[in-house]
């Protein structure tokens, strides 16, 4: 079997009777091309129409070029040959009149939905694309396709993944243990409040990390699965993506004050000035959240939100801008939880010796 097989039609303007359309046949998949709006638009002599189906091309360009938004969904693999339309010598060209492509499929699965895509070309990344085309008619052995313009094509056979089996005990349980998370919070809240005797600059990364956490926990709970409304469950993934990574900045800031305390102790005064001041506190604690969002908002806004739920999207690696961060985070508070430690252990070491050489000496 050859590599690929090509059919190329030459319509003649002057032509009589005008053909209405015109019906190219390859491997049992065909293009048909309305011609009525494509001679009143081309001004050359005649038009010449290209068809060409590759035989192997599927193997090399695998489901691995697919949009990563259409993976994210499916389970997908390419289901036909590729084939490429031509009008003339352009290689992409957009049309009066949309053309119809009947694909043959390469195998069939009842529960699957067949998706037309186009080979979409980028300097960076080239991938199969959905844009401009749409399924008009399928059934086992073909599906008839929709496209504005004109370039390679195939089809994508996609399978839904399995629903995840709804189990109410657990649901209710969710329910119930975050609702009594966001209790227990807005009661730490109101304590470092409205006690005045505990305020002082570790209850300031006290109070606005039990804040945080709440305002995180609220806004999951009641908007995590709001994937219906595509800008809203953008927006709920970008004030989650903001406040947990709050959450673990005024970690963070608990342990550089403790480390900053406990660095003090052997100093006869010391007290809240010789940690870090408010307003840098609120600045780091803030202002560092807002901008990673702000970065990755910027670099790629769309991967906050989902079909599915209301969070940070796997593609392009965008959910390392919460978990980098995070493990960022995390490597620093273990280095300064050893740190602590080991003062910890000469300080004490120290205190020791002083206290047999005081008793020595009586």
């Amino acid at each position: 079997m050859s590599h690929l097989a090509a059919e190329l039609r030459t319509i003649p303007r002057n032509r009589s009777p005008p053909p209405e359309r015109e019906v190219l046949l390859i491997n049992g998949n065909q293009l048909e091309v309305k011609l009525a709006r494509l001679v009143e638009v081309k001004t050359e002599d005649s038009l010449k129409i290209g068809f060409i189906v590759y035989n192997d091309m599927a193997s090399l360009v695998s489901d691995s070029f697919i949009d990563g938004s259409l993976r994210e969904r499916h389970s997908t693999t390419l289901n036909s040959l590729v084939v490429t339309a031509v009008l003339g010598e352009a290689k992409s060209q957009r049309l009066p009149e949309p053309v119809e492509l009947t694909l043959r499929h390469l195998t069939y699965k009842e529960d699957s939905q067949m998706i037309c895509v186009y080979w979409k070309f980028n300097q960076n990344s080239s991938s199969w694309s959905q844009d401009g085309c749409h399924a008009t008619v399928s059934n086992a052995t073909h599906t008839t396709c929709s496209w504005n313009h004109l370039t390679s094509f195939a089809l994508i056979m996609a399978i839904k993944a399995p629903e995840p089996a709804y189990d109410g005990v657990l649901v209710v349980l969710n329910y119930v243990l975050v609702t009594f998370s966001l209790v227990c919070l807005i009661l730490a809240v109101l304590t470092f409040l409205l006690c005045r005797s505990i305020q002082k600059a570790t209850t300031v990364v006290h109070l606005h990390l039990s804040l945080c956490l709440f305002s995180a926990h609220l806004l999951f709970l009641v908007g995590v699965s709001r994937s219906s409304h595509r800008v809203l469950c953008s927006v709920i993934a970008a004030l989650l993506h903001f406040l947990f990574l709050a959450c673990f900045s005024w970690m963070c800031l608990e342990g550089i004050q403790l480390f900053l305390l406990v660095r003090n102790l052997r100093q006869v005064k010391y007290g809240s000035r010789q940690g870090v001041r408010r307003r840098y506190l609120l600045l780091l604690g803030y202002g560092a959240p807002s901008l990673v969002v702000a970065v990755a908002a910027s670099v790629f806004a769309e991967g906050y939100g989902s079909d599915t739920h209301c969070w940070l999207s796997r593609q392009k690696g965008f959910f390392w801008s919460f978990l980098g961060p995070v493990c960022l985070i995390i490597a620093v508070n273990c280095v300064l939880f050893v740190s602590i430690l080991w003062i910890l252990h000469s300080q004490l070491g120290g205190l020791n010796a002083d206290v047999s050489k005081i008793k020595s000496t009586r």
